[in-house]
């Protein structure tokens, strides 16, 4: 499929408006065919015979039962635009061949489209922006496509004051029936708030069009990093409502809603890069602020451009949930049953995956800003620690409500933390070239490679995490808040030391000997042990930045040995923590 870039330049326009309500694409489609029915020699095109045999429809998910995209396959012929032009009795009409119309070229086609947007432009005296380009009918995006649908709505109108529209044929509704049962509510709330969704993102993209348009308020490059693909995504929105309203127009025993949401599973994908870019783009929000006062007219003032930028992380949580529902009030018995739980089955892989995308970009963001709350030594760099997997706040290991540790789980690497509590306020301002203070003291870390065995241990009121290390089989406590919290940590870790092993057991006696004394470990027991000397008084302690020079915090990967590492070995030879210093 074929998106449109976002920064296109399409005219400013409003969603779809029929009398005082917005209707969707498919809705003003119908209304479309039933108007077209009333233009003399149109009936012809109408045929089911011939869209079925036409090859010029656009190659999408759309099936050629739906509205739209018996518009789109009519109106890429050419030759019905060409018969609704005529339909206001011009004194040099369009020529139409009809002879073979569903075998013609396609440079045919787009010559009789040509003449009549020319005729639109010469005749009507339509202004530009009243007209679709040949490319926009013909690409496969809907944003170009409501256009074509806009101009032909106005040549009917054109037609109607005049006097040459014929009486249309019977109406038909387009939505279901009113609700009878708790189903058939459901399938209408699904409507009808998805209608109500794809209206907020078009209002958004009219927004963002607005601010394309303008080009004095932001410049391309933020408008971009504030909407990124939004006019992909609108694209998609309409395309997924199309089916539903496919779906929702049949009986009940013939909807198949489950399917509908396996066939656009993988199209999904377009929610990712928006979903990921949502707290960068709020941020950007806040610090335009005021810049964008000027548009907020366009918007809804109550809610604001932030509240419609969260509307599709909001609804794809949602999906899972309507689909749950639909399914309790389905007859196991009903055809599509089964198709239900599929369907159901499909979302959730779709929010898994973009909440996994969202998770991974939130720790790049977690991690990049760690770079700068630690002081660390020697230039290391947090990048090189492989990507983060998790951070949390955990407890410290005796408990202690008030000494909460931050701790961070790398590819390569665990590093537990602790705030640094700030005893007096800083006399001297910031220069420019001055950074600011590390707001976190590093307590210790271990590399993966170190450790032996993660082992969750059954204490009374406790959730704990046992970590052990192969060098000297010393100890440390991870304690978790929750339960959940500490499946999610033990999964992860022992994932990770299970693929460190499985490496570790295919290297040489000898390459493990160099990897031993390059990659010593880096001994948080000082702080983990549960001895009466765990780091309390003696932190606050520490110098500004959270760094003890005498104690040191860690063994350098060099192989050079810290006081920490010192203190550790000489507990384990009497039995007793020295004191620092």
């Amino acid at each position: 499929m074929h998106h449109s870039p976002t920064t296109d330049q399409h005219p400013i326009q409003p969603p779809l408006v029929r009398g005082n309500s917005v209707v969707s694409l498919y809705q003003s489609c119908l209304n479309l065919i039933e108007r077209l029915s009333g233009v003399p020699g149109f009936e012809q095109y109408l045929d089911p015979d011939l869209l079925q045999s036409v090859q010029a429809g656009p190659p999408s998910i759309m099936s050629p039962n739906d509205p739209v995209s018996q518009l789109w396959i009519l109106f890429r012929l050419g030759a019905p635009l060409a018969c609704i032009f005529n339909g206001l009795r011009p004194k040099q009409p369009l020529k139409i061949n009809n002879t073979d119309i569903s075998l013609g070229n396609i440079n045919d086609y787009k010559a009789s489209v040509f003449h009549f947007l020319v005729a639109c432009l010469q005749e009507l005296q339509f202004k530009d922006d009243d007209l679709f380009t040949i490319s926009e009918l013909y690409h496969d995006d809907t944003n170009g496509f409501v256009k074509v649908i806009r101009t032909v709505s106005m040549v009917l109108d054109r037609m109607e004051i005049q006097g040459f529209l014929l009486a249309r044929r019977s109406k038909r509704n387009s939505d279901p029936a009113r609700p009878t049962d708790n189903r058939t509510k459901l399938v209408n709330e699904i409507l009808e708030t998805e209608r109500s969704y794809v209206r907020d993102l078009e209002n958004l993209q009219a927004y963002m069009r607005a601010l394309q348009s303008d080009g004095a308020v932001l410049s391309p490059e933020t408008i971009h990093l504030i909407f990124g693909n939004l006019n992909a995504l609108v694209d998609f929105q309409r395309r997924f409502l199309i089916a539903i309203e496919t779906n929702a127009a049949l009986p009940s025993q013939g909807q198949n809603f489950g399917q509908v949401f396996l066939q656009h599973e993988e199209a999904f994908v377009v929610y990712e890069p928006f979903c990921a870019n949502v707290r960068t783009a709020s941020a950007l929000v806040v610090q335009e602020n005021d810049k964008l006062q000027k548009m907020n007219h366009l918007l809804d003032a109550q809610h604001g451009i932030n509240s419609n930028l969260i509307k599709p992380v909001q609804r794809i949580c949602k999906y899972p949930l309507l689909m749950h529902e639909l399914i309790k009030l389905t007859d196991p018995e009903h055809p599509h049953y089964h198709g239900l739980v599929n369907g159901q089955a499909s979302i959730k892989r779709v929010a898994e995956k973009i909440n996994e995308t969202n998770r991974r970009q939130e720790n790049q963001e977690t991690a990049m800003a760690l770079q700068h709350r630690v002081a660390w030594k020697d230039g290391e760099l947090v990048s090189d620690f492989g990507a983060l997997l998790l951070h949390d706040t955990l407890l410290n290991p005796r408990g202690s409500p008030d000494k909460a540790l931050e701790v961070y789980l790398f590819e390569k690497i665990l590093v537990c933390c602790q705030s640094i509590v700030t005893q007096k306020k800083q006399t001297r301002p910031l220069t420019r070239n001055s950074k600011p203070k590390p707001t976190l003291h590093l307590n210790g870390r271990i590399y993966i490679n170190n450790i032996k065995s993660i082992l969750p241990v059954s204490v009374a009121g406790a959730y704990v995490l046992q970590v052990v290390w192969n060098i000297a089989a010393e100890e440390f406590e991870l304690r978790c808040r929750t339960e959940d919290q500490l499946k999610k940590w033990h999964g992860v870790l022992d994932k990770l030391v299970a693929e460190a092993n499985a490496k570790r057991s295919d290297v040489a006696t000898m390459n493990n000997h160099i990897e031993t004394s390059n990659h010593s470990c880096e001994n948080p027991s000082s702080f983990f042990h549960n001895d009466d000397d765990f780091l309390d008084d003696d932190f606050e302690g520490d110098d500004e930045d959270g760094y003890d020079e005498q104690r040191g915090y860690r063994n350098h990967p060099s192989g050079q040995s810290s006081a920490l590492g010192s203190r550790l070995r000489a507990k384990t030879e009497d039995g007793s923590m020295p004191q620092s210093g």
